[in-house]
């Protein structure tokens, strides 16, 4: 006699063999679903990252020029909410500085989610903005731990460097470029392949059998991920439009969860970066 557990996935795949119940299933979860757009940028400021892009000419006139036009190009895209990597749990502080900048008291610090989010939100006409992060520390001293205990630090210091060396051509590039150019040829699937390959190829080959050091890194990373996700849940709601603006390695992730969900859509903001 089979069991509830092992009726279950018969009656699913019997249900979508049937083209009138899955087109009404589709409906049905594709009604309201909340529209999400994703800038990933690499940090303006300071950042605690291994390795990260440089953008040591951001106070030239020129920079900051072009800062306006992203903010000016993004906003084509009318998003309801803009949505910023800022600790959810801290979310009232975020909303406390936008209200300080918006009433002429803040002065913007140099980082993506005031020069691109604070400005963009202003220029829609947002009463409020919002914080999804969460964070999480990604337990890389135990895979550093390993790999001096294993003989290993030579293929772990190739590895940085590889990060390294790639972050080094990005800011070289940048130097070359106009930020929108920079950002547009940042969000795209081959960039987002190039992060995912960090976590997927890189990190994971680190361990062994009990001693998984580089997966538990890599599982930290994407559970990381997964509560961003679960943020922006909370911050929107049926019908939202909404621009996520975060670290890029964050969208190579979010995008494939985004994609992979009945009740959003994933927008591709690369285009509205581009010259016209």
């Amino acid at each position: 006699m089979q069991t509830s557990r092992s009726i279950l996935p018969i009656l699913i795949i019997q249900l979508c063999m049937c083209p009138e119940i899955c087109a009404q299933k589709t409906q049905v979860f594709e009604k309201g679903a909340v529209e999400v757009a994703i800038l990933g940028t690499f940090h303006f400021g300071p950042t605690s990252d291994l390795a990260s892009i440089k953008f040591d000419d951001i106070e030239t006139e020129q920079r900051q020029s072009e800062i306006l036009e992203v903010v000016e190009r993004l906003s084509g895209y009318e998003p309801d909410k803009v949505l910023l990597e800022y600790p959810y749990e801290s979310r009232a502080e975020l909303q406390a500085d936008y209200e300080a900048y918006l009433n002429g008291n803040y002065e913007l610090r140099t980082n993506e989610r005031d020069l691109i989010g604070f400005r963009l939100a202003e220029k829609l006409g947002h009463d409020s903005i919002y914080a999804i992060d969460h964070k999480l520390d990604l337990p890389f001293e135990p895979l550093v731990q390993y790999c001096q205990d294993s003989d290993k630090m030579d293929e772990f210091n190739s590895f940085v460097q590889e990060i390294q060396e790639f972050t080094a051509r990005e800011t070289e590039r940048l130097t070359s470029m106009s930020l929108s150019a920079f950002l547009a040829n940042m969000n795209t699937t081959e960039f987002d392949q190039l992060a995912n390959d960090l976590y997927l190829r890189g990190t994971v080959n680190f361990g062994e059998t009990g001693r998984e050091v580089g997966v538990d890194a890599a599982i930290a990373w994407y559970k990381r991920n997964m509560y961003i996700l679960k943020n922006i849940d909370r911050v929107t709601g049926s019908g939202d439009k909404v621009l996520l603006i975060v670290g890029h390695a964050h969208r190579a992730v979010l995008k494939n969860y985004i994609e992979d969900r009945s009740d959003m859509t994933f927008l591709e903001i690369g285009g509205y970066l581009r010259a016209r």
